[in-house]
């Protein structure tokens, strides 16, 4: 009876585990396909492939690590959970049980309190460090996001480490079929060729 309820166990684990892998990986894909529509209509601008930039690819990593994370807390919790329920009033098991519980949980606070104090740390010095777009507009700069450009022939705000203005396009996407995205340090245009 015990290998049985074993194995019983294990195959509820692996079905448990299968269906919580499954949807972080269908969402990912769809967060990645509408984010930068999503963006654009919220008024920040975007641009280039994302899987470019390091922080990006760190914070996926520590998204998938943290799910996996949750994953193993709740693996954790159901054992003990279940191991206690099937106790019989046998005081060492239930001991166990309440001591992995307890475990589980503060290793959880611990994990998220470092990805709290790191996450910190991260938007301090990235602030600290960027000092490109103000978070008020100052002198030299027309825009900030794009909904500051209120001219729909330049709806894009194209920014520079001391300026900005409000552009034609900021990527070849934004102009027509055949044409590309000429940048200049005082304006955007589109064109078939930029000479």
């Amino acid at each position: 009876m015990n290998k049985l309820s074993t194995k019983i166990g294990l195959l509820f684990l692996s079905v448990l585990i299968l269906f919580c892998i499954l949807p972080i990986n269908t969402l990912a894909l769809d967060i990645d396909k509408y984010s930068d529509i999503i963006a654009e209509r919220g008024g920040y601008q975007t641009g280039g492939d994302v899987e470019t930039f390091f922080d990006t690819f760190i914070g996926r990593v520590i998204a998938y690590v943290l799910g996996f994370v949750g994953i193993i807390f709740l693996i954790l919790i159901i054992i003990s959970g279940f191991q206690w329920m099937t106790a019989g009033g046998n005081e060492e098991k239930v001991g166990i049980a309440r001591k992995r519980i307890v475990s589980a949980v503060i290793g959880l606070f611990i994990i998220l309190a470092a990805y709290l104090i790191t996450y910190f740390v991260y938007t301090t010095i990235k602030t600290a460090s960027e000092g490109g777009t103000p978070a008020n507009l100052q002198e030299g700069f027309e825009c900030q996001y794009n909904t500051d450009c209120t001219d729909p022939s330049e709806p894009y705000c194209q920014h520079f480490p001391t300026w900005s203005f409000c552009a034609r396009c900021t990527e070849d996407s934004h102009c027509g079929p055949g044409e590309q995205c000429c940048t200049s340090l005082t304006s955007n245009w589109c064109a078939g060729s930029c000479n």
